[in-house]
This record gives C-alpha cells, sequence and structure tokens, in this order.
C-alpha cells in the first residue's frame, strides 16, 4: 500500500513539476556525497533558487514522501540501497554583506563563505576554511572544527517547517507552486535566532524538529585580513597535517564522547589501519573512516558497527556516528 501510494505521489510530481524544476528520476547519490557511496533517489531535484527548494519540500509535505535536504553531502551516508522519496539540493552562492553581517543561501559552501568573510575583513570563520560542507548541513548540525562552532557566529536562519498548509488533493498540488511563486519568501519561511536554534555538541533546532535551512546571517568581527589569512593557513596545515583530506570520507565519523576522543579510543583499541572490504580506519586519524577506492555504503557501516563495538568491549564507550545515517 505504502509502495503504491509512492509511486503515485512520484507520478504526480513528474506531472505537476515537469518544465517547471529541474529533477531526474533515480540519481546515484555516490555523485554527490564525499563518501563517493550510496545507492539512487528515486527523484533528485537540483534547485536554482530556494522557492524552487520550498516547492519540493511543500509536495513532498502534502503528499507524505520521505524528503532529504541535501548540501555538498558531506557528514552523510546513504544506504546502497539508496533513498526512496525526494532529494532536494539548493545550488548557488548568493551572499550579502551589511556592515559585519553575512547573509548567504544555505547552498553556499563553507571554505567560499570563509574566504568570503576574509576579503571583507571579518574574523570569525576561519576555522571553516577546509570544512567540505555546506552553510544549511552546518547549521542543521552545529559543525564546527579545533573548538569553534557555527553556533558561536550565527546571527540567524531562515527556515522552512512543514508549516504551510495548502491541502492535499491533486488540484491543491497542481496550485502549489504557483502560490509560493506569488509569495514573498520570509512569508514561507520563518526567522529563528541564534538562542531560537538551541545550539548545542553537533545538534540544534533545526536537526531535532526537522527543519530545513534556506539561508542564514553570522555577525563577524572586523579584524586585520592579514591576521585573518594566517589564521586560516593554521587551521588548513592542522587540517592537512591531521586528516585524511586526500581520501573520500564523510569527514569524522563518530562524536566526541564526553571527556575524551574518538580517534584516541579507537586507535588505543589497535584499529588504525582496520579495514572492512573497501572501507577503512584512516592510518593518519583514526576518527576518520575513508573509502579506499571500491568501498559499499554497507562496507563503510559495518566498519563503524565493528568499530564501535570494539571500543565499547574495551573501554566501556560508546561511540555514536556523526555522520548522518540515510536508509540504514
Amino acid at each position: 500500500m505504502e509502495r503504491a501510494h509512492r509511486t503515485g505521489a512520484f507520478n504526480l510530481f513528474i506531472k505537476t513539476f515537469e518544465g517547471k524544476l529541474p529533477f531526474v528520476l533515480n540519481e546515484p547519490m555516490s555523485r554527490h556525497t564525499t563518501f563517493k557511496v550510496g545507492g539512487p533517489a528515486k527523484l533528485f531535484v537540483k534547485c536554482d533558487t530556494a522557492k524552487q527548494a520550498i516547492a519540493a519540500l511543500v509536495f513532498a509535505n502534502m503528499c507524505n514522501i520521505p524528503v532529504l535536504m541535501l548540501g555538498n553531502g558531506s557528514n552523510i551516508l546513504v544506504a546502497d540501497s539508496g533513498f526512496d522519496g525526494i532529494v532536494v539540493k539548493l545550488a548557488g552562492n548568493d551572499l550579502t554583506r551589511e556592515g559585519e553581517k553575512i547573509t548567504c543561501s544555505a547552498a553556499v559552501k563553507l571554505p567560499y563563505l570563509s574566504r568570503q568573510a576574509y576579503k571583507f575583513g571579518l574574523s570569525g570563520l576561519e576555522f571553516a576554511e577546509g570544512i567540505p560542507g555546506s552553510v544549511g548541513g552546518a547549521v542543521y548540525m552545529n559543525a564546527g572544527a579545533f573548538g569553534e562552532s557555527i553556533g558561536d557566529v550565527l546571527y540567524s536562519a531562515l527556515c522552512y517547517d512543514k508549516s504551510i498548509k495548502i491541502g492535499s488533493d491533486e488540484q491543491d498540488i497542481k496550485n502549489a507552486f504557483s502560490h509560493i511563486e506569488n509569495t514573498k519568501l520570509s512569508d514561507l519561511c520563518k526567522v529563528l535566532t541564534n538562542e531560537e536554534l538551541h545550539f548545542s555538541y553537533r545538534n540544534s533546532r533545526v536537526k531535532e524538529e526537522g527543519l530545513f535551512v534556506i539561508e542564514a546571517s553570522f555577525i563577524l568581527k572586523p579584524s586585520n585580513p592579514q591576521n585573518i589569512e594566517q589564521n586560516m593557513k593554521d587551521y588548513s596545515n592542522r587540517r592537512r597535517s591531521t586528516q585524511p583530506v586526500d581520501m573520500p570520507s564523510g569527514g569524522s565519523f563518530f562524536k566526541r564522547p564526553k571527556d575524551n576522543f574518538a580517534g584516541a579510543l579507537i586507535e588505543n583499541a589497535g584499529l588504525k589501519g582496520y579495514s572492512v572490504g573497501g572501507a577503512k580506519v584512516s592510518e593518519k586519524h583514526a576518527g576518520f573512516i575513508v573509502n579506499t577506492g571500491n568501498a559499499t555504503a554497507y562496507d563503510i557501516y559495518n566498519l563503524a558497527n565493528e568499530v564501535s563495538d570494539r571500543v565499547y568491549e574495551l573501554f566501556a564507550v560508546r561511540l555514536e556516528p556523526e555522520v548522518e545515517l540515510v536508509g540504514f
């Protein structure tokens, strides 16, 4: 019954949005994730504007179809079986500056944002220079590095939260696109302040409530551009010297346990270099799982589970994935 419902919904999506939204069927997610693995998404929508993304999100909500908002594809592991829903990927580098505030699309990549802040002589985002994610994903999980995080500098985020109630029959859905096109973006979403986003370690209200980030604003501090540039170089050098940046991975795989470090526990368990199929615990940093070239998503998943189990056996600490697991 559920399969029939989804098939009907996907057909309705094609009928409603063909020629209006750029989408493809059965798009391999391995093309869109930094792990370079993942089966097909039933519908993959690459949106050039925020309203296109909202239209796809509204459709998924109205038809009760699973939806995945995809950023740069880091920090995510998609199963080999793929995703039987709609993947929405927002594109573009829209970014504006007003004094000490930078506002940008959720699609903007963190290294680009960091470099633009440097060009404006604004400090606070140097740590993001080498993080291979997008702004939307970074807000979602309160991404960070070297003791700093997005929540430290975020001012507010414009989010879609499934609050649009247009209806559910076919005519309602057909009308939804024109309704969205003729409505101001600010009326389709809500602005959440830093405090309202409830940031914590690798978590936020966006993640807890399944919200979708459309734009984000940051408040930064004026600084000497030479100092900003030097900080960025220092972070970049630390990252290259300690992390396997030359191999496909999803970033740090596990969350940091309380009063400990995942990489240290894994290394002390003797698991550096341990592999399952084409997946391996990085020999450069044990907190990373890398794709050696021919890994499947299940190789990575099974290796992560074995690592977690072994660390628990030895140290009574249960490692939890920081990487989002989709389809497992």
